[in-house]
């Protein structure tokens, strides 16, 4: 009997590889009761496959089978001992699972792990959600093309190195993703290597497909997946909570890092205030990140810009509001460059310190202009107050019609900005990190 049998594990697979003598693939595992049973497929030497079924590993009976089955299509050896060890070897793996491991103190990594500084943690899942046409499709990509090609898109928005991109396609084709790319490589300038960036269509829930798919990245050394969208890979119920969490959980599973698509409601696709991905609330529980892309055609529609609104951030704090624009060209490139992002979707707080960098404002004027009641604005600026980032300079007015003037603090001068002065407090350009 050949000896030292090897096992390895690729995705949901677990590979046991005789050398010089067969090679057995168990995957598809199924336990209930007492009972574990695989589908096996057996290749010789030559990787012609021999037998392929579905087995009790446990099953004297069923590994009996297998056996004769195997003697009739390969009568060179004995089959039994070899059948016998693998089966074991893989029940034994498969019950076993992940080992306990001793839990010390340990001081904190002063490294952190990013996709996008600040914006994509790696290894995580982050939620790009907004309403349909608002380019996140083109953005994904784009991300894609900026870790293979190790470039930024804009000085923003940097991914990582990538090796190796799955795109998991519920919404288009390969053939429109391929005319994304295409546009998108020829503003560019340049393409990744082929095979850089994988396209699978796919047609039924996440957890009906989680299995090939987790033996795709294994096999195929992928670091980077794009799910596109989370309601159709949820399944036909998208918001209930039981669809959401199977459709996460599977891709938490793929441990890579994961960009999910996902959408809004109608509802709040038409209102200015913070939107939420559509379907359960597990979605924004699970995520690590959450970023709403709103859409903004300028002119006859040549460029898009994208603004992008940190919604929740796990590791670190939330982002400012930033912007990615698309320009097409008549040849049909399309050029990514910085965009300006409109504020309008930003948080109340943002807009605040936006709207108090060319000086005081009276609260009436404040509440007019950022469309929120007198309530809702005292409220945010005295968390502001509170934090030191905005001053209360008096009142004016008299009886029932004084009304609160506000100023922005300079936090680096120790100052407050008043008669229009423009210390460089808030920020110098959309690229700047806003103080809180």
């Amino acid at each position: 009997m050949p000896t030292d049998p090897i096992l390895k594990p690729v995705g949901d697979s677990v590979f046991v590889v005789w050398k010089d003598r067969a090679v057995f693939d168990f995957s598809r595992f199924s336990e209930r009761g007492d009972a574990l049973s695989a589908e096996v497929a057996v290749t010789n030497n030559a990787s012609a496959e021999l037998h392929w079924a579905r087995v009790n590993l446990a099953s004297t009976q069923g590994r009996g089978a297998l056996i004769r089955a195997l003697e009739d299509a390969e009568p060179v050896g004995d089959w039994r001992p070899l059948v016998d060890v693998a089966c074991r070897m893989v029940a034994r793996h498969v019950r076993t699972g992940e080992p306990a491991v001793a839990l010390e103190p340990a001081a904190p990594t002063t490294e952190t792990r990013w996709a996008v500084d600040g914006w994509i943690p790696a290894g995580q899942i982050t939620v790009l959600f907004g309403d349909g046409g608002a380019g996140k499709s083109y953005l994904a990509l784009s991300l894609a093309l900026s870790g293979l090609l190790d470039r930024a898109i804009t000085p923003r928005w940097r991914m990582g190195p990538l090796t190796r991109v799955l795109y998991l396609d519920w919404e288009s084709d390969r053939q429109e993703q391929a005319a994304r790319l295409w546009r998108l490589t020829a503003g560019l300038g340049s393409a990744p290597v082929d095979g850089a960036i994988l396209h699978r269509t796919m047609r039924r829930p996440l957890r009906d497909e989680i299995a090939a798919v987790r033996g795709e990245v294994a096999r195929q050394g992928v670091d980077f997946v794009i799910c596109d969208s989370l309601a159709p890979a949820s399944g036909p119920e998208p918001e209930h909570a039981d669809a959401a969490l199977s459709a996460l959980l599977a891709l938490r599973s793929l441990a890579v890092t994961v960009l999910c698509v996902a959408h809004v409601s109608k509802q709040q696709a038409d209102a200015k205030a913070p939107a939420r991905p559509y379907g359960s609330v597990h979605i924004q529980n699970l995520a690590r990140s959450t970023i709403e892309a709103r859409g903004d055609e300028a002119g006859d529609g040549d460029d898009v810009t994208v603004s992008l609104y940190h919604r929740k951030a796990n590791q670190g704090r939330k982002q400012p509001p930033a912007a990615v624009r698309f320009s097409f060209d008549p040849d049909g490139a399309v050029r990514v460059s910085n965009g300006q992002p409109d504020t309008g979707g930003a948080s109340l707080a943002f807009q605040l310190l936006d709207a108090l960098k060319n000086g005081p404002r009276e609260s009436a004027a404040l509440a007019e202009e950022l469309d929120c009641t007198p309530n809702t604005l005292r409220s945010a600026l005295g968390r502001l107050e509170k934090r030191g980032m905005v001053l209360r300079l008096g009142e004016s007015g008299s009886g029932r019609g004084k009304q609160s003037q506000w100023a922005l603090i300079d936090r680096k001068r120790g100052e407050k900005r008043v008669n229009g002065e423009q210390p460089d407090a808030l920020s110098e350009g959309p690229d700047d990190p806003v103080p809180f």
